[in-house]
């Protein structure tokens, strides 16, 4: 599936909305300039994968933005899942991380690439720590490289990937 505004792009929504969503899948999708490619709300149990989302053009929704991700259905699982996507361009952070209130979340972002986005690779404000291993951050040194797409909050980077991660859309 390809997601593309019409007109000029600018000030652009959501190109796919999962609020109070539990068990989806996201995959396979070119979502490009939207002002936020994903937002979960209040949603658990999603899987994102395969998805290229490209030049997010809202600074203040970010390429994926998750917003109280509720608990998973097993235990110890992940709420959110965003596995082997490309999150690149955007005016904002790559993947965006709040919590008002609800339960301790368990977000998983790994073998991703965070590339040229204007805030950071991850931001999480939420207090539950993200795991970010196995990214690639734009540089060989991780999210601290000096052209690496960084990280605010609690990310745990584990080890960063020295290279892209290469996926090829199934649609």
């Amino acid at each position: 599936n390809t997601f593309e505004p019409l007109g000029d792009g600018l000030g652009g929504g959501v190109a796919i909305s999962l609020a109070t969503v539990d068990h989806a899948l996201v995959e396979d999708n070119l979502i490009r300039k939207a002002g936020s490619g994903v937002y979960a709300a209040d949603a658990s149990d999603l899987l994102v994968r395969h998805n290229s989302i490209l030049d997010s053009n809202n600074p203040d929704l970010g390429g994926i933005l998750i917003s109280n991700a509720g608990a998973p259905a097993t235990p110890g699982a992940p709420s959110i899942s965003l596995i082997g996507n490309t999150i690149k361009g955007g005016a904002g952070d790559g993947v965006r991380i709040r919590r008002l209130d609800g339960p301790p979340e368990l977000i998983v972002a790994n073998w991703n690439n965070f590339v040229n986005n204007a805030g950071f690779g991850v931001n999480n404000t939420d207090g539950d720590t993200v795991n970010a291993d196995n990214n690639w951050w734009e540089d060989r040194a991780g999210p601290d490289g000096p052209a690496g797409d960084g990280v605010e909050g609690d990310v745990d980077i584990g080890v960063p990937l020295t290279g892209a991660v290469q996926f090829v859309h199934q649609s």
